[in-house]
């Protein structure tokens, strides 16, 4: 994730990061060793997982 130099916060996940999220959740991972590989928290991990997964499904025909 990364950071805003003025402010020292992190700023909005890219879509690397949330495609990257996917791809390691599909592997096996879990929430606790993606958000440690990508430094973002446990919970942003599951819910940005479970968000993209839900609109993959929508999107599907």
């Amino acid at each position: 994730m990364p950071w805003d130099q003025a402010t020292r916060k992190r700023c909005e996940t890219t879509i690397n990061e949330k495609v990257r999220i996917i791809e390691l959740r599909t592997t096996g991972m879990s929430f606790r060793q993606i958000g440690a590989e990508t430094a973002i928290s446990r919970t942003q991990v599951a819910e940005i997982y479970r968000r993209w997964t839900l609109a993959i499904l929508l999107i599907r025909p």
